[in-house]
């Protein structure tokens, strides 16, 4: 067992916070440092609160650290834990929805549906607060100013820019080949209510790229128009907690004016479709589950894992099986200690 009063030596190559044996145990790497520890981020931080001098306050502060550092791995170590429950969890219900159909529906036989995961966000509307509204506008104008004028920065953030458009030029052309995708597409968009959203907060992920394009393919208008067309679009409702445009329709912002971000992106679950059926050259039988919440929050440790709702969908359009979501599967979460 560690002993805290152990001294540190390159010997013993044992950490001085956490205590473990290391084959390479880290020497102090800037006069801040005064303690030898191993690799790890939480070890080396902490060591940088320990005071150099010898005396109590650096016995106490040791103390401390070695109490932070047993709490964050422990933190994590649960985290991890639950992340990987739920990985299974989510697994166990596909397979189930996918055994299900496979009996049920003639579509299915053949096992070569695909089963995918999809946020259902709960779209309680508020009043657009004018605190958001406010700091939006001001984003805005200085999207619109710095992209007025040519820089080195701005040129910078145009370049990154590039791959968003790539992007959106990418799944366009695979649109073209596959028109049955993007009506497949834009219905899954439309169950999950914008579950990615949320993080457009009070940017909408508006850049100078975004405004550059803008205004190149309006000759006839200048920053200060473009200011008021975003601003003329703000719903005087949205979604609570998501982006200022996310409306009772959708986006309220023109898909001409949103970023390239917006326009291109799809989440995981149906890039991986997007992959799937151009490669095979034809869109295979889709069910989506759906649980609550948005898309960032899939592997919080509070999220609720039951299935609210199940779809199949083609481009016909969204049914649902006979079967209700509530029986599907849902093991207990694992111990937390």
């Amino acid at each position: 067992m560690f002993d805290p009063q152990t001294v540190t030596t390159i010997a013993e190559a044992r950490c001085a916070l956490c205590g473990a044996l290391v084959a390479d145990a880290m020497p102090p790497s800037n006069p801040a440092e005064t303690l030898r520890t191993c690799r790890s981020a939480d070890c080396r931080s902490a060591a940088l609160l320990v005071p150099a001098s010898d005396g109590p306050h650096r016995e106490l502060a040791l103390r401390t650290q070695r109490l932070c550092v047993r709490r964050r791995r422990k933190q994590r170590q649960r985290a991890e834990r639950r992340i990987a429950w739920a990985r299974e969890v989510r697994a166990l219900q596909r397979a189930a929805v996918r055994r299900r159909l496979q009996s049920q529906d003639e579509a299915w036989r053949d096992g070569s549906g695909e089963v995918l995961d999809i946020p259902l966000l709960d779209d309680r509307f508020v009043p657009l607060p004018a605190a958001r509204r406010e700091a939006f506008l001001a984003h805005v104008r200085e999207v619109a100013a710095r992209a007025a004028r040519a820089s080195a920065d701005t040129a910078s953030e145009c370049a990154s820019a590039d791959k968003e458009a790539h992007r959106l030029a990418s799944t366009r052309q695979r649109f073209a080949r596959l028109p049955q995708l993007r009506a497949v597409s834009d219905a899954l968009c439309t169950l999950c209510r914008g579950g990615c959203c949320t993080s457009g907060e009070n940017r909408a992920y508006l850049t100078v790229a975004t405004a550059r394009r803008v205004l190149a393919t309006h000759a006839d208008w200048t920053p200060n128009g473009l200011i008021d067309a975003w601003a003329t679009y703000l719903p005087s409702r949205h979604v609570a907690g998501s982006c200022v445009y996310h409306a009772a329709a959708g986006c309220a912002l023109p898909r001409a004016l949103r970023s390239d971000t917006c326009n291109g992106f799809y989440c995981g679950s149906l890039l991986r479709l997007h992959e799937r059926a151009d490669g095979e050259g034809q869109v295979p039988p889709v069910a989506a589950l759906q649980r609550r919440g948005d898309l960032w929050e899939r592997f919080h440790q509070e999220r609720d894992l039951a299935v609210r709702r199940v779809a199949l969908v083609d481009d016909g359009g969204v049914t649902e099986p006979q079967w209700r979501p509530d029986t599907l599967p849902l093991p207990d979460p694992p111990a937390l200690d």
